[in-house]
């Protein structure tokens, strides 16, 4: 999703509209190496919230890009 620059700058490496932020979100989540997920281990009570909380966050992620989230922080707030 992101390059270095000759510069040692890092930017994005495609159109900031093909970026989802739900991809960014499975791609903080994931090793680096062979690209596992990295997992939590959770009480049995506590997975279903998990799984709520989860739901929720890509719900309201939908299809917004890393295009939407720079132009909301250069209009001066959060989209809501």
């Amino acid at each position: 999703m992101i390059v270095a620059t000759e510069k040692a700058q890092f930017v994005p490496g495609r159109d900031p509209e093909g970026i989802l932020l739900a991809d960014i979100l499975d791609a903080v989540r994931t090793l680096q190496i062979n690209r596992l997920p990295i997992e939590f281990h959770a009480e049995a009570s506590v997975a279903p919230v998990m799984r709520e909380v989860e739901s929720a966050m890509r719900e309201r992620l939908g299809a917004r890009s890393l295009k939407d989230l720079i132009a909301s922080e250069e209009g001066g707030g959060a989209q809501t």
